[in-house]
C-alpha cells in the first residue's frame, strides 16, 4: 500500500484511515500524526522505497493489542507522552539503520507496560449521575466518554408526622468535583410524585445540601427535587416525595421504601 505525501490535500483523518485501516483504529492513531508515523517509515525504509508499505503494515501489526484500550481520562497527558518518547526513539532507531520488524513490537510493548501503570478507570456507581470522575477514554474511535446513567435519580419517599420536621439530604454515592459545586431545589406542590420538570417552581434562597422542613404541613405534600451543579453543568437531579403523614405518627401510606426523616 502506498503511503501519501505530506503535502497531499486530503484532510488528514481521510489519509489516516486509508492508510490504517479501521481495523487498528486504535492508541497508535490518537496519540500520533500521519506525518509522524509517515516519516519514520520514511527513515526506516527510504523515501522511495517499496517496503514503504510493509513499514505501514508492520506499524498496525505491532499496536493491534492497544485497539480496545481504555484509560482515565485524567491520564490522558501522560499517555500523549509516551508516545511523544516512542516516535523519537523510533526515528532514532530508524537512522541507526535498526529494523521496523524488531523496533516496533519492542516499543508497542514498552507502551504498553505503561499503560498499565496509568491510574485505574474509575468504575460508574449506579444509580444516576453524571460521574466526571468515572470519564474514560477510548482508543477504538479516539474518544471519552461517561457512565451511561440517567441524569434523574429515583424518587425517595418520606413519611413524616405534621408539626414534626422533614430533612432532605441531596448527597449522592460518587465523587464530586472539589469546588464550583452549587444546590438548587424546586417544589412540585399538589401532592404529586413526580420527575416531570415542567411541574416544578424553585424554592427561593434553597441553596445548600440539606433542605429542613419545619412544621410539615398538609401543604408541603409532593415532591423536592434537588440539582447539583458543577460549573453550570447538572450533575444529578434528586427527588423525595414528602408523603402521607397522621397526627399519631403513623405513615399514611405503606408504599416500599417509605423512611421516617425525623
Amino acid at each position: 500500500m502506498a503511503l501519501l505525501a505530506p503535502g497531499s490535500a486530503v484532510p488528514s483523518a481521510l489519509v489516516a484511515l486509508t492508510v490504517f485501516r479501521a481495523s487498528a483504529w486504535a492508541c497508535l492513531l490518537c496519540f500520533t500524526s500521519y506525518n509522524e508515523r509517515l516519516q519514520i517509515c520514511q527513515i526506516f525504509a527510504g523515501l522511495e522505497s517499496p517496503d514503504l508499505g510493509k513499514c505501514e503494515e508492520a506499524f498496525t501489526d505491532a499496536f493491534k493489542g492497544l485497539l480496545d484500550t481504555e484509560i482515565n481520562y485524567d491520564e490522558r497527558s501522560h499517555l500523549h507522552d509516551a508516545f511523544t518518547r516512542m516516535t523519537h526513539s523510533l526515528q532514532e532507531v530508524a537512522a541507526a539503520q535498526g529494523s521496523f520488524r524488531v523496533a516496533f513490537p519492542h516499543a508497542a510493548e514498552k507502551i504498553q507496560k505503561i499503560i498499565l501503570q496509568l491510574k485505574e478507570v474509575q468504575a460508574c456507581i449506579p444509580p444516576c449521575g453524571l460521574q466526571e470522575v468515572a470519564r474514560r477514554f477510548r482508543c477504538r474511535g479516539c474518544y471519552s466518554t461517561v457512565c451511561d446513567l440517567p441524569l434523574d435519580c429515583p424518587v425517595q419517599d418520606l413519611t413524616v408526622t405534621r408539626g414534626h420536621q422533614a430533612m432532605f439530604f441531596c448527597t449522592v454515592n460518587f465523587q464530586l468535583p472539589k469546588e464550583e459545586i452549587t444546590y438548587s431545589w424546586k417544589f412540585a406542590g399538589g401532592g404529586l410524585r413526580t420527575q416531570d420538570l415542567s411541574y416544578f417552581r424553585e424554592i427561593p434562597r434553597a441553596r445548600g445540601y440539606l433542605a429542613r422542613i419545619r412544621p410539615v404541613q398538609p401543604t408541603h405534600r409532593g415532591t423536592f427535587s434537588c440539582v447539583i451543579t458543577h460549573d453550570q453543568r447538572p450533575l444529578a437531579r434528586l427527588y423525595f416525595f414528602l408523603n402521607g403523614y397522621s397526627f399519631d405518627g403513623t405513615a399514611a401510606a405503606t408504599n416500599k421504601g417509605i423512611f421516617k426523616a425525623l
